[in-house]
């Protein structure tokens, strides 16, 4: 990402802007000093003669003005501008409304003043034209307009776009659920190799928003764990979907079975930094906000108890590395069948008390 020093002060201009000259397909966040910004949206930036205003997507909002952009031919894709408290990274340019504005829904330019005037200027020498000599010009009798006309034809009724309906010889029409996005299969492999006739999916909340390398990742995670001595380091660098990629291998092993084959694992214990607890709730609020939260956010040793008596319908256990330390006898009460340590790194040094403690759960080293 690269920025370019742009003159762009607070504006101090009339209400009413000047004539359109660039618009921009923009990302929008907080003005900081950080390396990686945090984009809160999508956004439109319009560039007037006196004026650059910032608007929503949809140009409902209007975000913020400053005064005008002089160099425009600067601002190329990628391109980071401020403006007013705002960071703005230009995504590409669009064609500005007032180029559009002169041409009709139809694509064909408005008739200049001249013409419009000519067609409605009438003649005084000529004879208005009646309807009868109307309808005897589109080849319409007064026999044709005095019948019956035809009975409307029924619409069909709307169909929502992920329900389908089919309908049987009867007449009966069978309305049923259809799944926008294939099945993401985990055990592909040996389905084909016969070694199981049990298809093991990733949710559908997951697999509909995942790309290409997440999904990789996600049978990499799928095949080191569903093993009884399996492991892996999930090293992405940041932004590229690690939670999404954790939270979507350990559910398919924890609930991606389908009856009647029993599920893989049932527990999972999710050791955080302190500081990350809350990024972690927010993730499984983010995914699973259509449906019962299925994890336990462990902040005293009353909540590691309550876990115990849910794990059936809340198998994750998420807790930082400080408490776990505190309350290592009962977290070895607990059967985990999946361990998850964010930050890793932190579990490197073989004699450190965070290593040590972790042995003691029952995972090994």
């Amino acid at each position: 990402m690269s920025r370019v020093a742009l003159n762009v002060d607070s504006y101090e201009g009339n209400d009413t802007p000047s004539v359109e000259i660039a618009r921009f397909v923009v990302l929008y966040g907080k003005a900081s000093t950080r390396k990686h910004k945090i984009w809160e949206g999508d956004g439109i930036l319009v560039c007037y003669g006196d004026c650059a205003v910032l608007k929503s997507e949809d140009e409902r909002d209007v975000i913020c003005r400053s005064s005008a952009v002089k160099n425009l031919d600067q601002l190329d894709e990628d391109r980071t501008i401020n403006i007013g408290s705002w960071s703005v990274q230009i995504q590409k340019r669009i064609p500005t409304t007032s180029s559009e504005s002169m041409k009709t829904s139809s694509g064909i330019q408005n008739p200049p003043p001249s013409a419009l005037r000519h067609l409605n200027t009438r003649d005084p020498m000529r004879i208005p034209e009646t309807a009868t000599m109307k309808r005897a010009n589109n080849g319409m009798s007064e026999e044709n307009l005095l019948a019956p006309r035809p009975p409307p034809k029924k619409r069909p009724s709307f169909v929502p776009p992920l329900i389908g309906s089919t309908t049987s010889s009867d007449g009966t029409t069978t309305i049923s659920i259809e799944e926008k996005t294939p099945p993401f299969v985990l055990n592909e492999e040996d389905i084909l190799q016969r070694k199981t006739t049990s298809a093991i999916c990733v949710d559908s909340r997951f697999s509909r928003h995942l790309r290409d390398h997440q999904k990789d990742g996600i049978k990499f995670l799928f095949q080191r764990l569903k093993g009884e001595t399996g492991g892996a380091i999930l090293a992405d660098d940041m932004g590229l979907g690690k939670s999404i990629q954790t939270m979507a291998a350990t559910w398919a092993l924890l609930r991606g079975s389908r009856p009647p084959a029993s599920q893989i694992a049932s527990s999972c214990l999710i050791v955080v930094p302190s500081s990350l607890v809350n990024n972690w709730k927010a993730e499984f609020d983010k995914w699973y906000r259509m449906m019962r939260f299925p994890a336990v956010i462990a902040l005293t040793a009353r909540d590691i108890s309550t876990y115990q008596s849910t794990v059936k319908s809340m198998p994750y256990l998420i807790i930082s590395y400080d408490l776990a330390q505190r309350h290592a006898e009962k977290l070895e009460m607990c059967r985990f069948d999946v361990l998850v340590c964010d930050e890793g790194h932190k579990l490197k040094n073989l004699d450190g008390r965070l290593r040590k403690t972790r042995s003691k759960s029952g995972f090994g080293t």
